[in-house]
């Protein structure tokens, strides 16, 4: 880690995170004690241009992530978030900037309209899905990439969960219906829910699925967590 110190001011720390690296790391740490039969734990990004990528590879792989399926950018750096801390109240607020894990997608079809670059086929997204029994999303990379993951692992019958975490945006309806369970905290579920409620009449005890946030389909689950 890097330490930069400031006069009269907290020290800055500058670690390999975001969070979907940490996510795999956890589930990678979780699944090591576990049954050997359990499938590893492959983690999908694009990592930047710049030294901080070589930090994020190494963090993965030295804890066991497969990271074989992710992609390199030439163009962009790094995604960056940067935490700030109140001392007196702990209250915590965060700036991202995306980086190449926002930009780096044009072989997924991402702002890729004149075809710079081939195109992945859906065949080829489902091989990267197939081996694993479980497929984890959130929102710090675009839609469209978390969009085709999620409509592959439906073909395959593999669970998918999507953690509203990052970016503030709406769930999109077709990304919902290949959905089994979403996963906001209390302030995402309480954006969520007002983004839907705004300009529909129907009022019922179901909150999200009146708003028409949630598909009516028995698959998909709403697990809130405790917590800003």
């Amino acid at each position: 880690e890097n330490l930069t110190l400031l006069p009269d001011q907290h020290p800055m720390v500058d670690v390999p995170g975001g969070k979907g690296c940490n996510q795999a790391i956890a589930c990678a740490k979780l699944s090591s004690g576990a049954n050997k039969k359990i499938k590893g734990v492959a983690f999908l990004g694009q990592f930047g241009n710049d030294s901080a990528s070589s930090i994020l590879k190494n963090a993965l792989m030295d804890n066991g992530v497969d990271i074989s399926a992710c992609g390199h950018s030439k163009q962009y750096p790094s995604g960056r978030g940067y935490v700030m801390i109140v001392p007196h109240t702990g209250e915590v607020s965060a700036v991202v900037s995306g980086g190449s894990n926002l930009y780096g997608w044009k072989s997924w079809g991402v702002d890729n309209e004149n075809e710079i670059e081939p195109i992945l086929a859906d065949g080829q997204i489902q091989d990267i899905v197939s081996s694993h029994s479980l497929l984890l999303l959130q929102c710090e990379i675009p839609h469209l990439v978390n969009l085709r993951l999620a409509k592959a692992a439906r073909e395959l019958g593999v669970p998918v969960i999507v953690d509203v975490g990052g970016e503030d945006r709406k769930m999109e309806r077709d990304l919902l219906e290949c959905c089994d369970y979403l996963v906001p905290n209390e302030t995402e579920l309480e954006r969520l829910a007002a983004s839907y409620k705004e300009g529909d009449d129907n009022n019922n005890d179901d909150e999200m699925a009146g708003y028409g946030m949630v598909p009516q389909h028995e698959m998909t689950e709403i697990q809130s967590q405790i917590g800003p």
